[in-house]
Order: C-alpha cells, then sequence, then structure tokens
C-alpha cells in the first residue's frame, strides 16, 4: 500500500485478545509499515486461536486483513463493542491535512468462522480556521447499537457548524445516524 517502488517495513504489535466463545478468542495486531508517508495506512492482522489445556493453537490467520489508519500506523486506538447481537472491532484513525481533521472507524466484524471488514464511518471531525470562506465546524460521534430496525449499529454526532460567510455565530447540533448491513457492507440507512 506504499507508494509504487517504496519499502514496506511492518512491524507487529499486539492490540487486543479477545474471546469468541467456547475456548477460541481473536487476536487483533497492528502491523504499522514503518516507511510509510503521510496518507499511508497500516495493516490490521486477525488470527483467531484455540486455548486447550493450557496451551495456545492458531486456529487460522488473516495478515493483513485490512489497510487500515494513516502515517502506516493501522490505527490510533482499538475498541471491542457488542453491536447487534456480534462482537465488533473499531479501528480509530484520525487524520489531519489543510487544517482540516478528521477521526474515522474501522469497522470489523469477529464472525465466528472469520472476521469481515464491514467499512469505515466517520467519527470526529473539524474545520475551525485556514479557510475565511467555508464554513466551520466541530463534531464528535459515539458509536452504539443499531436504534432502529435492520440497523446494526447508531453513531449520535454532536457538534457546531458555522455558516460559510463567517457572521453567523456557531449553531449547536446533536444528530444520530442509523447504518445497517446490505451486500455485507456498512451503509447509512438515511
Amino acid at each position: 500500500m506504499s507508494l509504487p517502488g517504496a519499502p514496506v517495513r511492518l512491524t507487529v504489535r499486539p492490540a487486543a485478545l479477545t474471546p469468541l466463545g467456547h475456548e477460541r478468542f481473536a487476536l487483533l495486531a497492528f502491523e504499522d509499515d514503518v516507511a510509510a508517508g503521510h496518507a499511508e495506512p497500516g495493516a490490521l492482522a486477525v488470527a483467531y486461536m484455540a486455548h486447550d489445556h493450557g496451551r495456545w493453537r492458531v486456529l487460522r490467520a488473516w495478515p493483513e486483513l485490512a489497510w487500515t489508519g494513516n502515517d502506516g500506523h493501522a490505527a490510533d486506538s482499538l475498541a471491542i463493542e457488542q453491536l447487534g447481537g456480534r462482537t465488533m472491532a473499531l479501528l480509530a484513525s484520525s487524520y489531519l491535512g489543510q487544517g482540516q481533521s478528521s477521526v474515522s472507524d474501522w469497522v470489523i466484524d469477529l464472525e465466528p468462522q472469520a472476521p469481515s471488514v464491514l467499512g469505515q464511518i466517520p467519527i470526529a471531525g473539524s474545520l475551525a480556521s485556514g479557510c475565511d470562506r467555508c464554513g466551520h465546524y466541530d463534531y464528535q460521534g459515539h458509536v452504539g447499537p443499531g436504534g432502529s430496525a435492520g440497523a446494526l449499529l447508531s453513531v449520535r454526532y454532536t457538534g457546531w457548524v458555522t455558516p460559510p460567510d463567517g457572521k453567523a455565530t456557531a449553531t449547536a447540533f446533536s444528530h444520530d445516524a442509523a447504518f445497517a448491513l446490505r451486500a455485507g457492507k456498512l451503509t447509512p440507512t438515511a
């Protein structure tokens, strides 16, 4: 995933060991590219493990399951959530460019047989300065259960926004967005 001809040197570090039930676990590891540029990703590796009689055994492994993150890092943080009866890994990745900051969550479903990448959702962002003709904004999102029929998860966004003219004061907002699975990928319902 680096620029053509650029070397890729991945370093692997454990990120989480998550129970899947029946003495089975998902080991998630960040694969960071130490030679990567600003907008280049790292990767997420997953191994399903069994714990039998005090010993660990690899059932199956998915190196570089998903190229995620920025600056060669797979993610800034990892959270494990139970959403819609599923075990989900949420990998938060931040980005800063041209005065605009954003945070996205990569959503990985740790299904019983194999992990699957469901997609990426916006989770936070801001544009507070640097553009005189732009509206400015700052928002944070919090992932939770689906809330509506057919939704796998929802995000409650709260923040403020100003219009492009820069003369009006900031207006606070709160909005709930639901995401459903369509063809195996997260899709906003509205």
